[in-house]
């Protein structure tokens, strides 16, 4: 792939963080990921940070290797600090501690790929809980209503903090509110509102 096929901004920063990532990547395991995380941003943040861009391309290298082949790629440092920044709030959430003051810290770009990351992650999940309940029904099984739930309870506390903090990048945290949505809808069955219906995150 030609960093020309990915449409993202021609920026010395975002080439060179595509350059290194299909380096380090010839089996296309992260590469394909990344580009949509960083089309995310590229599209609907407000700020369009070409260090968050470029972090953006590498979030699932970095996650997928716990950060070894990021050491090997050579990025900015803020692109690195940035999808720290990302992975030091899920390490918060695995703790079950307190995210918002961290996420405040958080200056315009990091929050964009921690945004743009999350709304990708959401998607991914109601594709794949959406195939499980297929399967479910095809199978004769009833899902289990209160895991569903479960799962959802922690998705709904994270829109809610993003739309109650979120005042810059206020088109990323809609997207990803209606990601969260969309699974509420899916889990709810056909009578849930659909998303937009309910969003409050604040307009700019």
């Amino acid at each position: 792939m030609k960093f020309e096929d990915t449409r993202l901004p021609k920026h010395p920063t975002i080439e060179k963080a595509f350059a290194e990532l299909t380096r380090l990547d010839e089996a296309d395991k992260f590469t394909s990921r990344g580009i949509k995380i960083a089309s995310i941003i590229a599209s609907d943040s407000a700020a369009k940070d070409p260090d968050a861009i470029a972090a953006g391309l590498l979030v699932p290298l970095a996650s997928d290797t716990g950060g070894v082949l990021l050491g090997q790629a050579d990025v900015p440092g803020r692109v690195s600090d940035v999808i720290h920044a990302v992975f030091e709030l899920g390490n918060l959430v695995m703790r079950g501690e307190p995210i918002e003051d961290y996420y405040k810290k958080q200056d315009a770009g990091a929050r964009s790929v921690i945004l743009a990351s999350s709304t990708r992650m959401f998607e991914v999940m109601k594709d794949e809980m959406e195939a499980s309940l297929q399967a479910s029904r095809e199978a004769g099984a009833e899902a289990d209503a209160a895991y569903l739930q479960e799962t959802l309870t922690p998705l709904k506390q994270f829109s809610h903090m993003i739309c109650s903090n979120e005042t810059e990048e206020t088109a990323l945290a809609k997207k990803c509110e209606n990601a969260v949505l969309e699974i509420e809808r899916l889990i709810s069955g056909p009578g849930h509102p659909r998303p937009g219906e309910q969003g409050k995150c604040p307009r700019p």
